[in-house]
């Protein structure tokens, strides 16, 4: 059985079939629990006490005006409030340091225990990039969007229409697809910074425990490189955000670099199916397809070309200023911005109708995997 997943923003996060991962044994589980614990009673202390302050302060200043005795009572209020403070400053440091230790584990240890009696399932992570949440055919933004087999994913699983992105930038987002992890967690803040060494991918365990993996497509996380990456067993990938149409880089297929020959949607489904095809029968896989499409610049397939030129773009009323009622300055500020909506990119690119004349080839890849990891 399989179970495939399209994701069309930049966050997703599931629950495998093993056991939480670990730093080596059941003890060190255990004791980071524990501080973890800890931290949260001090934690609820320091909070009680201020809210213990701030009662017992209005209450003085009701009652004892002027006397000795408020001046010493507020005195040891404020002491109190110091002390609360303290008990804050010293704590923050630790505060999930728990969770740190389980998902940051130094040369790579990779200490896991598959659960019992699960049944391991084959898994297809499909990701588009820049794809609007509304721009799927079933969702009816758009008289004339038609993606039959991404809706057909909708209709026969689960749709999650309240999956909201916390980076929306594409190597952040990444990294907390492979991690699990927040981007101040991660610290993949930006397009340009690189991968610590001692993050562990989702795919590092599947492999642990006997997964075939495949990476294809998109990487770009910690800068303009191609080679491959822990955690898969086949690899294709591309420099930084790859060309729709052939260039001089190509693709990164298992450490060898090849010519690309075709449109690059069509190229990584045909390599999607590829590992599909030659891959060990006897063994569960988990093959991550990551598109570079529907990224601008939208270049469309040859055969799509003028698909959508008898329609008309409906734009969404955030496109137009004066609608984000109650957003903070500097959130509007990015709509004149490199990735806004009245300068994109610096130029005058078309972000209505244009992004949607790669959807066609986005669709049909979905179906292509779909097909092909039942009949391989």
């Amino acid at each position: 059985m399989n179970i495939s997943i399209f994701n069309y923003q930049h966050s997703f996060w599931s629950a495998w079939p093993v056991s939480p991962p670990g730093t080596g044994s059941k003890r060190k589980q255990q004791i980071e629990m524990h501080r973890d614990s800890f931290n949260s009673t001090l934690l609820f202390l320091s909070v009680l006490i201020l809210a213990v302050i701030s009662a017992t302060v209005g209450v003085f200043t009701n009652r004892n005006r002027g006397n000795q005795i408020f001046i010493f009572r507020q005195l040891l209020n404020s002491r109190l409030l110091f002390l609360s403070v303290l008990i804050l400053a010293v704590i923050h440091p630790f505060k999930g340091f728990g969770q740190n230790a389980a998902v940051k584990q130094p040369g790579g240890s990779l200490k896991l225990q598959a659960a019992s009696k699960v049944q391991r399932r084959n898994i297809i992570f499909i990701l588009t990039d820049d794809h609007r949440y509304d721009a799927l055919g079933f969702l009816k933004a758009q008289t004339f969007i038609k993606t039959p087999n991404l809706d057909r994913l909708a209709t026969g699983g689960a749709y999650l229409p309240n999956a909201f992105v916390t980076t929306s930038l594409c190597s952040p987002s990444r990294a907390s697809i492979l991690t699990g992890l927040y981007a101040h967690k991660h610290k993949v803040v930006d397009n340009q910074n690189p991968v610590s060494s001692d993050l562990v991918f989702f795919p590092q365990y599947l492999e642990q425990i006997g997964y075939q993996t495949a990476m294809v497509g998109k990487w770009h996380m910690g800068g303009d490189h191609d080679e491959p990456q822990r955690g898969f067993d086949y690899w294709v990938s591309f420099k930084g955000q790859g060309s729709y149409l052939p260039e001089k880089n190509g693709f990164n297929v298992n450490g060898r670099h090849i010519a690309q020959k075709g449109y690059i949607t069509d190229e990584l489904t045909d390599y999607a199916l590829d590992f599909l095809k030659t891959r060990a029968k006897n063994k569960p896989f988990m093959l991550y397809l990551s598109h570079k499409g529907v990224h601008a610049d939208f270049i469309p397939a040859d055969r799509d070309k003028g698909m959508f030129k008898d329609d008309t773009f409906k734009p969404p009323l955030t496109m137009e200023a004066g609608h984000h009622f109650g957003a903070p300055m500097w959130l509007q500020n990015q709509r004149n911005s490199w990735h806004g909506v009245e300068y994109p990119y610096h130029s005058n690119l078309d972000i209505g109708g244009s992004h949607f004349s790669l959807l066609p080839r986005a669709d049909k890849a979905g179906d292509g995997c779909k097909r092909g990891s039942s009949q391989y």
